[in-house]
Formats: C-alpha cells, structure tokens, sequence
C-alpha cells in the first residue's frame, strides 16, 4: 500500500482511507476540507505517515486500531483536531500498540466540527484537540511541536475517562481502555487549553495532560 504526493480538497469524507493494510506508506500529500478525517489509517500496522499537510478537516490524522507504525515530520493546521492516535471499540482490530509519533507540527486546530452524520464518532471529536493519545499502550510521543489548540495539547488518556462513560458503560467495552507504558518526551507545547470546549474533561485543559490511569506511562 502507498499513497504519495496527492491532493484531496474538499472531501466530504474521509481524504486518504487505508484500512486492514500492511506494510505500506502515506507520504507527501495534502489532505483538505474533509467532514471526517484528513488522513486516516485504520486497523493495519507497519505504515509509515510522513511528510503530508492535514488542514481544515475535522481531524487532521487518525491511526485507528493500528500498531507497530510511525507518523512523523507532518504538519496538522486548522482542523477541529490535530492528531489521534487510539484504540476504538467494536472493531475486528482490538489494540493500538507500538506507535511512534515524532517530528510532528500540530498548531491552531480549532475549527468547529462539521461532521455530517449526528451518529458518525468523529462528531464527539472536541474542537482545539492538539495531539491525543487514547486507550494506547507502548507508543512513542516525541519531538512534536504543539501550540495554541484551544482545549489541550498533548493529552494520555483512558476511554472510558475521556467519553465520561459510566462504570456500567465502561464495563461493557471489548477493550482494555487504558493506556500503558506510553512514553512522551522531549515534545514542546505552549499556548494549549486557553479556551476549552465544554465536551472535554478540564483535566485535559493543559499543555501536557494524563489521567493518572493506566501504568507504566511516563
């Protein structure tokens, strides 16, 4: 699988969609103006995500139930939110594991959510998300720059803490929804959650955020 040096304006979709896929490449290309997400990689690992422009989408890049990938030296601008890389439930993939994210530019995502269909998750995606990392275990976060997302920068977060499920909720989830020995270093953020959305946790309104749940996170 590769895409490379593309141009997708306007999409009311997804722009560039592997799904199931490995090993392959997502590289050079300029992703605009989608209702759901710029760039998206879903349930594959051993993908590599560089050098591409996410702008103007509801989020920027997503790594969906993917592992063992790297998403590095891209830039996310304008979006309702810059960067996601998590574990969702109900999915054939059960995990997200192995990931590094490095060499990243994620600034300025604050546009408000346009997403089209009321039931489609992407539409409880928070506007001024900068880089978050959900339900994620053994991932790499570093030497990203991250500045003015309005809710927060960098964030480490369980499932269940940052979608306010309730314990009986929480409990009916086919994942672990935790995230574990997940590392972020040498990463810079300044200007985050000045002004958060009000479907976030304020725990979350920082530069750099973690639930305190999980284990081995530093």
């Amino acid at each position: 699988m590769a895409c490379r040096g593309k141009l997708g304006a306007r999409q009311r979709r997804v722009r560039h969609f592997p799904s199931h896929c490995g090993a392959g490449e997502v590289v050079g290309n300029v992703a605009t103006g989608s209702n759901d997400t710029g760039i998206y990689v879903g349930q594959s690992h051993d993908v590599r995500v560089k050098l591409n422009l996410a702008s103007g989408n509801v989020s920027g890049f997503e790594l969906e139930n993917t592992s063992n990938s790297r998403v590095d030296h891209n830039e996310a601008k304008g979006n309702t939110a810059g960067l996601l890389t998590f574990t969702n439930i109900f999915l054939d993939v059960k995990q997200n594991a192995n990931d590094r994210i490095d060499h990243n530019f994620v600034h300025d995502n604050n546009k408000p959510n346009t997403c089209l269909d009321p039931a489609d998750e992407v539409c409880a995606v928070p506007q001024g998300g900068g880089l978050l990392v959900l339900a994620a275990d053994s991932n790499l976060v570093d030497h990203n720059i991250v500045l003015g997302n309005d809710s927060f920068g960098i964030a480490v977060a369980n499932y269940c803490v940052a979608n306010n499920l309730t314990p009986d909720q929480c409990a009916s989830l086919d994942i672990e929804p935790n995230s574990d020995f997940d590392q972020v270093r040498f990463n810079a953020a300044f200007g985050n959650g000045t002004a958060p959305s009000p479907l976030i946790n304020p725990v979350f309104a920082v530069d750099l955020a973690w639930d305190t749940t999980g284990t081995g996170n530093c």
